[in-house]
């Protein structure tokens, strides 16, 4: 049995969810899995997502950085690429939330069934 628990990279692409983006953010730091990174790209936001992000950072000490428009794709990209370090990685939509236990049901499976590459949940519309 493995005593450390891996890290999990999570990436939060952001535009123009001000908002919401708090709720998503609260979300994520308050699982009850901890051995995580949190690392939110915001996309050329135009509302005051920038803000509240600064806030949430000071607050919570998560990667955080700004850039121009380039779209989802190439925001996940960058994020996963290029700054991710985890054995696992997934990502949160800034206008959406996590259920408490999400992180840590879905790394004990995948640590239990190495013949699965991936996990998903299903979404509850709010």
């Amino acid at each position: 049995m493995k005593t450390t628990s891996p890290l999990v990279s999570i990436i939060v692409p952001s535009y123009n969810h001000g908002n919401y983006i708090e709720g998503c953010i609260k979300s994520i730091i308050n699982q009850d899995y901890n051995n995580f990174e949190l690392i939110v790209i915001d996309d050329g936001s135009m509302d005051n997502s920038h803000e509240t992000l600064i806030n949430l950072q000071i607050k919570y000490g998560f990667y955080l950085e700004f850039n121009k428009n380039q779209g989802l794709a190439k925001t996940l990209n960058r994020g996963f690429r290029d700054l991710a370090k985890g054995k696992y990685l997934t990502f949160c939509a800034s206008d959406d939330y996590w259920l408490q236990g999400k992180l840590s049901k879905q790394v004990a499976f995948l640590e239990s069934n190495s013949e699965f590459m991936m996990v998903y949940g299903k979404a509850i519309i709010i």
